[in-house]
């Protein structure tokens, strides 16, 4: 299982946004706020877009990950550099456009990063909705064979007035996911504890659960609450 965490592209984080371009109401600065559904829309007089970060001092960000996009066969390029230099970085690599954008790079710490966009025109018309820009853990162990339970909550509300009319707040279904691993080891329970210390109940994460098979989707979640753990057995293995 592969969790995102640790993101550094938010309102807190970032000292200085830039973009080629931007939709009148759909700002740049709409990917650092957490809502999916705040979009940044690009504009139309370029096929070249992009979005610089510019941080205070230099971050590490090995995992990027983005969601609610419309790009199709647009060509993605992260890159990162000490200065806001483009020309050569010493961090590029080219991202592969799905449903759900993800990479993983191997990298230093670096004050400047920039996603870089090409549009098939300069007409068209591209949205983001969320990104991140943090770090990511693999797991050292996948869920229990039966360890994985999603269940789906609507929280739409329906009352009945006193004359009998019904009134109903339709609000958006949501998933809740609870992925089970016995018998990890204490470097695992570490890592974990570690790793959502740093994301909290209120930071972003993206939850793929399996990398290869089905469940590859990156899902864009959050923490219910701080994980569990209680000791099962006592000896050289179980912990």
């Amino acid at each position: 299982m592969r969790i995102f965490y640790g993101n550094n592209a938010t309102a807190g984080r970032v000292s200085t946004l830039l973009s080629s371009s931007s939709s009148s109401g759909n700002l740049a600065s709409n990917v650092l706020h957490p809502f999916r559904k705040l979009l940044w829309t690009t504009g139309t007089s370029t096929a070249n877009e992009y979005l610089e970060f510019q941080f205070a001092a230099p971050v590490s960000c090995p995992g990027v990950v983005i969601w609610n996009h419309d790009f199709t066969t647009d060509t993605l390029t992260l890159k990162a550099n000490s200065s806001s230099s483009w020309g050569s970085p010493p961090l590029s690599g080219t991202l592969t456009v799905d449903t759900v954008i993800k990479g993983t790079f191997t990298s230093s710490p670096y004050q400047y990063w920039r996603l870089e966009i090409t549009k098939p025109t300069a007409g068209t018309i591209r949205n983001i909705g969320a990104l991140m820009l943090g770090n990511y853990y693999d797991t050292l162990q996948e869920p229990d064979y039966d360890g994985y339970h999603e269940e789906s909550i609507d929280p739409s509300k329906v009352t009945k007035g006193l004359g009998g009319q019904t009134y109903i707040e339709t609000l958006d279904v949501y998933l809740v996911i609870k992925p089970d691993s016995s018998g990890i080891s204490a470097t695992m329970k570490n890592d974990l504890t570690t790793l959502c210390n740093t994301a909290g109940v209120g930071g972003q994460v993206g939850v793929q659960v399996q990398l290869l098979t089905e469940l590859t989707e990156v899902i864009y979640a959050r923490l219910r609450a701080m994980p569990k753990f209680s000791v099962s057995g006592f000896d050289s293995s179980l912990r």
